[in-house]
């Protein structure tokens, strides 16, 4: 289209990945993320979003744990505290 090809945004990143990944990649990455998150091979959010929305299941497994978490800024135990305490300075960290 007028704007050029779909990826073109993704050719250079700041976060050193270029080109972009598949969508198959980064699911693939996203979801062992996931699993070492969430401590387990089948985590349970995963099965709520699937059958709610698989769509919204799969982007988020692409981009929130297979870009955003797999990044090289922090490490998976600094990110997730991070993500901690931005939730509870929302008030929205409730068990």
């Amino acid at each position: 289209g007028a704007d050029g090809p779909p990826d073109e945004g993704l050719r250079h990143r700041p976060d050193g990945l270029t080109g972009g990944p598949t969508g198959g990649d980064r699911y693939d990455r996203g979801l062992a993320i996931l699993r070492q998150v969430a401590g387990s091979d089948q985590p349970a959010v995963l099965d709520v979003l699937t059958a709610a929305a698989p769509a919204l299941g799969r982007y988020l497994v692409e981009f929130v744990y297979g870009e955003v978490y797999a990044g090289p800024a922090l490490t998976l135990r600094r990110r997730e505290l991070a993500a901690v305490a931005a939730l509870a300075a929302l008030g929205n960290a409730e068990p």
